[in-house]
């Protein structure tokens, strides 16, 4: 309580308040980012949303979305609080946000965040890895402050909860968790949207784009690593962009007996001498691919982590699948 007291008392001590979250965003990132404005605008807060990247089109269904700033240039040259969520540090939310941080007027910066991967250099830090989804924290502070929890705010703390828990079915889900969706489908929040704007809501284009990924899986000899990948022709193939591959991670993970799941997705032009590979990594069981991510500078959760790699595929891959092993 003594994080969420103090986070409130430089609210209460702030007019002017910029929430951002990391680039790329999924429903958390977003969803809390949109949760916490509203709260914080409903009290009469002067507040500004910002992300690298315009809302993908999967996350439309999230109300307010179009509140959110894709341009730096439209944020303003002071704030009196400037709140980093899901994210370590102001690196997460891109690098044009890492250098507007450098030259902006701010009084405050805090961090709310789950990942066991954050760091504490930063003006305030509030870092529970045992909560579900960064927007069960923003929850807990609304609640304190006792913000009213609209239909709106409540849409978009649950959408957070069943994004990061896959829909209660990883090892985040717990009783707080569960919980907490209760009380919001009582203000609000109603499951059966929500589950179909995630998970039944996908375009042609990314079914073919999933199809090409899966003729790329494999799997090594011990049957416990399954991966894909999805390179720039394939993108070109199917008109698809980046924002298209949110949860493809997810298939290979569901093959029986495999412990860990790798997507490789390529990031920069094809022009470029070397391909730069975005990858994500899911486990099962009891295999903590934080560890392997931070080796290559990445982070993220014990079973859902992300880091960059550059490289020929075949390269990357072999590389990767090493630090894997040593690790299962």
């Amino acid at each position: 309580m003594n994080e969420i007291n103090n986070i409130i008392k430089i609210i209460e001590a702030s007019d002017n308040i910029l929430i951002t979250a990391h680039e790329n965003p999924d429903c958390d990132a977003l969803g809390s980012t949109l949760a916490l404005g509203l709260g914080l605008k409903s009290i009469g807060k002067n507040v500004d949303l910002y992300n690298n990247n315009s809302t993908p089109e999967h996350l439309k269904f999230l109300p307010e979305w179009k509140n959110v700033i894709s341009d730096i240039d439209k944020l303003k040259d002071s704030y009196d609080c400037v709140f980093l969520l899901d994210s370590a540090d102001d690196m997460r939310p891109g690098l044009k946000f890492h250098e507007y941080m450098k030259k902006a007027d701010y009084k405050e910066k805090i961090v709310i965040d789950h990942h066991n991967t954050n760091s504490d250099d930063h003006e305030l830090v509030w870092v529970d890895v045992k909560a579900a989804s960064t927007g069960v924290m923003i929850y807990k502070i609304l609640k304190t402050m006792d913000i009213e929890i609209s239909k709106n705010i409540s849409t978009l703390i649950y959408s957070t909860i069943v994004g990061d828990t896959g829909s209660f079915r990883y090892s985040n889900t717990s009783s707080e968790s569960l919980k907490i969706a209760s009380e919001l489908v009582d203000y609000g929040a109603e499951p059966e949207f929500i589950s179909q704007a995630i998970y039944e809501n996908e375009p042609l284009k990314k079914i073919n784009l999933i199809a090409r990924a899966l003729n790329t899986l494999e799997i090594d000899e011990s049957k416990k690593i399954a991966s894909v990948y999805i390179d720039n022709e394939m993108f070109a193939q199917t008109g698809t962009s980046r924002e298209d591959t949110e949860g493809i991670i997810n298939l290979p993970r569901k093959i029986n007996g495999v412990s860990v799941a790798i997507l490789l997705r390529q990031e920069n032009n094809s022009n470029e001498p070397l391909p730069r590979w975005k990858i994500s990594l899911r486990s099962k069981f009891d295999v903590d691919v934080s560890a392997i991510a931070q080796k290559y500078g990445g982070g993220g959760h014990v079973k859902a982590s992300g880091l960059s790699m550059e490289g020929e595929l075949t390269n990357v891959k072999s590389d990767l699948l090493a630090s894997i092993k040593e690790v299962i």
